[in-house]
Protein backbone atom coordinates (compact mmCIF):
# COMPACT_ATOMS: atom_id res chain seq x y z
CA UNK A 1 0.00 0.00 0.00
CA UNK A 2 2.51 2.35 1.02
CA UNK A 3 4.90 1.73 -2.24
CA UNK A 4 1.79 2.73 -4.02
CA UNK A 5 1.32 6.05 -2.34
CA UNK A 6 5.34 6.84 -1.89
CA UNK A 7 6.75 6.73 -5.53
CA UNK A 8 9.74 5.10 -6.94
CA UNK A 9 10.64 8.11 -8.59
CA UNK A 10 14.02 9.21 -7.53
CA UNK A 11 15.59 11.46 -9.77
CA UNK A 12 14.62 14.48 -8.04
CA UNK A 13 16.84 13.35 -4.87
CA UNK A 14 20.12 13.73 -6.74
CA UNK A 15 19.60 17.13 -8.04
CA UNK A 16 18.78 17.74 -3.84
CA UNK A 17 21.96 16.56 -2.77
CA UNK A 18 24.02 18.86 -5.41
CA UNK A 19 22.12 21.74 -4.66
CA UNK A 20 22.94 21.46 -0.79
CA UNK A 21 26.87 20.25 -2.04
CA UNK A 22 26.40 24.33 -3.28
CA UNK A 23 25.11 25.20 -0.08
CA UNK A 24 27.87 23.66 1.96
CA UNK A 25 30.80 25.09 -0.45
CA UNK A 26 29.96 28.76 -0.44
CA UNK A 27 29.26 28.90 3.03
CA UNK A 28 32.83 27.27 3.17
CA UNK A 29 34.49 29.14 0.86
CA UNK A 30 32.36 32.45 3.23
CA UNK A 31 34.39 31.53 6.17
CA UNK A 32 37.79 31.18 4.39
CA UNK A 33 37.49 34.79 2.88
CA UNK A 34 36.35 36.06 5.64
CA UNK A 35 39.93 34.79 7.76
CA UNK A 36 41.98 35.39 4.66
CA UNK A 37 42.14 38.94 3.48
CA UNK A 38 44.36 37.72 0.52
CA UNK A 39 41.31 34.80 -0.93
CA UNK A 40 38.52 37.79 -0.74
CA UNK A 41 38.48 38.08 -4.20
CA UNK A 42 38.95 34.70 -5.26
CA UNK A 43 36.84 33.59 -2.93
CA UNK A 44 34.01 35.64 -3.95
CA UNK A 45 34.34 34.44 -7.58
CA UNK A 46 34.05 30.85 -6.43
CA UNK A 47 31.37 31.66 -4.28
CA UNK A 48 29.42 33.37 -7.42
CA UNK A 49 30.34 30.55 -9.36
CA UNK A 50 28.83 28.12 -7.24
CA UNK A 51 25.36 30.42 -7.07
CA UNK A 52 25.39 29.69 -10.71
CA UNK A 53 25.64 26.46 -10.60
CA UNK A 54 22.50 26.04 -7.88
CA UNK A 55 20.67 28.40 -10.38
CA UNK A 56 21.23 25.38 -12.79
CA UNK A 57 20.03 23.24 -10.56
CA UNK A 58 17.04 24.75 -9.53
CA UNK A 59 15.91 24.93 -12.89
CA UNK A 60 16.80 20.91 -13.32
CA UNK A 61 13.97 20.36 -10.62
CA UNK A 62 11.91 22.87 -12.10
CA UNK A 63 11.97 20.96 -15.44
CA UNK A 64 11.39 17.52 -13.62
CA UNK A 65 8.38 18.97 -11.84
CA UNK A 66 7.05 19.61 -15.49
CA UNK A 67 7.84 16.35 -16.90
CA UNK A 68 6.88 14.03 -14.12
CA UNK A 69 3.60 13.33 -12.66
CA UNK A 70 4.92 11.37 -10.00
CA UNK A 71 7.38 13.38 -7.61
CA UNK A 72 8.20 11.67 -3.86
CA UNK A 73 6.35 14.56 -2.05
CA UNK A 74 3.97 17.64 -2.78
CA UNK A 75 5.20 19.83 -5.65
CA UNK A 76 4.99 22.60 -3.37
CA UNK A 77 7.24 21.37 -0.94
CA UNK A 78 9.89 20.28 -3.81
CA UNK A 79 9.51 24.31 -5.39
CA UNK A 80 9.92 25.24 -1.50
CA UNK A 81 12.46 23.40 -0.73
CA UNK A 82 14.54 24.59 -3.74
CA UNK A 83 13.61 28.05 -3.47
CA UNK A 84 14.87 28.32 0.44
CA UNK A 85 18.10 26.53 -0.35
CA UNK A 86 18.44 29.26 -3.33
CA UNK A 87 18.04 31.66 -1.23
CA UNK A 88 20.83 30.60 1.12
CA UNK A 89 23.62 29.91 -1.35
CA UNK A 90 22.32 33.76 -2.92
CA UNK A 91 22.33 35.24 0.28
CA UNK A 92 25.82 34.01 0.88
CA UNK A 93 27.05 35.49 -2.47
CA UNK A 94 25.64 38.85 -1.54
CA UNK A 95 27.42 39.15 1.56
CA UNK A 96 30.54 38.24 -0.53
CA UNK A 97 30.26 40.85 -2.72
CA UNK A 98 29.81 43.22 -0.05
CA UNK A 99 32.71 42.49 2.26
CA UNK A 100 35.05 43.36 -0.90
CA UNK A 101 33.08 46.35 -1.83
CA UNK A 102 33.05 47.88 1.57
CA UNK A 103 37.01 46.66 1.72
CA UNK A 104 37.00 45.33 5.08
CA UNK A 105 40.49 45.07 6.68
CA UNK A 106 39.01 43.94 9.89
CA UNK A 107 36.63 41.31 10.31
CA UNK A 108 35.01 41.49 14.22
CA UNK A 109 35.12 38.51 16.10
CA UNK A 110 30.73 38.80 16.17
CA UNK A 111 30.85 38.76 11.91
CA UNK A 112 33.05 35.66 12.58
CA UNK A 113 31.10 34.08 15.00
CA UNK A 114 28.12 34.35 12.76
CA UNK A 115 29.46 33.35 9.83
CA UNK A 116 30.76 30.16 11.85
CA UNK A 117 27.30 29.78 12.92
CA UNK A 118 25.96 29.99 8.96
CA UNK A 119 29.15 27.51 7.65
CA UNK A 120 27.18 25.01 11.05
CA UNK A 121 24.17 25.47 9.65
CA UNK A 122 24.79 24.94 6.17
CA UNK A 123 26.49 21.60 7.14
CA UNK A 124 23.71 20.39 8.71
CA UNK A 125 21.60 20.69 6.34
CA UNK A 126 24.23 18.80 4.31
CA UNK A 127 23.43 16.06 6.49
CA UNK A 128 19.59 16.85 6.48
CA UNK A 129 19.07 16.88 2.97
CA UNK A 130 20.05 13.29 2.10
CA UNK A 131 17.28 11.96 5.19
CA UNK A 132 14.36 13.22 2.82
CA UNK A 133 14.96 10.02 0.67
CA UNK A 134 14.32 8.35 4.21
CA UNK A 135 11.44 10.36 5.39
CA UNK A 136 9.43 7.40 6.59
CA UNK A 137 12.68 6.78 9.62
CA UNK A 138 12.56 10.27 10.29
CA UNK A 139 14.89 10.01 13.48
CA UNK A 140 17.87 11.71 11.78
CA UNK A 141 16.25 14.02 10.45
CA UNK A 142 14.36 15.73 13.38
CA UNK A 143 17.33 15.40 15.26
CA UNK A 144 19.22 17.97 12.35
CA UNK A 145 16.12 20.09 12.79
CA UNK A 146 16.65 20.72 16.08
CA UNK A 147 20.02 21.63 15.84
CA UNK A 148 19.30 23.69 13.24
CA UNK A 149 17.32 25.72 15.54
CA UNK A 150 19.91 25.81 18.38
CA UNK A 151 21.91 27.35 16.04
CA UNK A 152 19.25 30.10 14.80
CA UNK A 153 18.77 30.59 18.59
CA UNK A 154 22.70 30.94 18.82
CA UNK A 155 22.92 33.16 15.47
CA UNK A 156 20.12 35.41 16.95
CA UNK A 157 21.82 35.88 20.29
CA UNK A 158 25.41 36.82 18.79
CA UNK A 159 23.37 39.36 16.89
CA UNK A 160 21.93 41.20 19.36
CA UNK A 161 25.16 41.54 21.34
CA UNK A 162 27.05 42.86 18.01
CA UNK A 163 24.37 45.74 17.84
CA UNK A 164 25.32 46.39 21.36
CA UNK A 165 29.08 46.30 20.37
CA UNK A 166 28.81 48.53 17.44
CA UNK A 167 26.74 50.80 19.45
CA UNK A 168 28.97 51.26 22.38
CA UNK A 169 32.00 50.99 19.96
CA UNK A 170 31.58 52.59 16.91
CA UNK A 171 31.94 55.62 16.37
CA UNK A 172 32.38 56.07 12.78
CA UNK A 173 28.91 56.22 11.03
CA UNK A 174 29.75 54.50 7.65
CA UNK A 175 31.49 51.61 9.16
CA UNK A 176 28.27 51.19 11.76
CA UNK A 177 26.04 51.27 8.73
CA UNK A 178 28.70 48.43 6.79
CA UNK A 179 28.84 46.25 9.67
CA UNK A 180 25.27 46.20 10.65
CA UNK A 181 24.50 45.48 7.30
CA UNK A 182 26.96 42.25 7.22
CA UNK A 183 25.84 40.65 10.54
CA UNK A 184 22.14 41.24 9.75
CA UNK A 185 22.55 39.39 6.73
CA UNK A 186 24.68 36.75 8.03
CA UNK A 187 21.91 36.39 10.65
CA UNK A 188 19.18 36.16 8.53
CA UNK A 189 20.87 32.99 6.81
CA UNK A 190 20.26 30.89 9.60
CA UNK A 191 16.91 32.29 9.65
CA UNK A 192 16.76 30.51 6.49
CA UNK A 193 17.81 27.90 7.43
CA UNK A 194 15.79 27.13 9.87
CA UNK A 195 12.73 27.90 7.26
CA UNK A 196 14.09 24.89 5.71
CA UNK A 197 14.39 23.12 8.29
CA UNK A 198 10.59 24.01 9.13
CA UNK A 199 9.95 22.75 5.84
CA UNK A 200 11.43 19.37 6.33
CA UNK A 201 9.48 19.15 9.71
CA UNK A 202 6.33 19.53 7.89
CA UNK A 203 7.31 17.24 4.65
CA UNK A 204 8.05 14.61 8.08
CA UNK A 205 4.37 15.42 9.44
CA UNK A 206 2.68 14.82 6.30
CA UNK A 207 4.58 11.24 4.94
CA UNK A 208 6.33 9.72 7.70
Amino acid sequence: MLDRIFPKEKSFFPLFLQISDCLTESSTLFVKLLEDSNFRENGAHQIKEIEAKADGLGHKVLHLLHENFITPFDRIHIQQLVSKLDEIIDLTYAISERVLMYEFTHITPDTMDLALKCKESALILGQLIPELERVKKPKDALRYCVDIHRIENEADLIFRKSLKNLFQNETDWKKFIKQKEINEMLESITDRAEDVANLVEGIILEYA
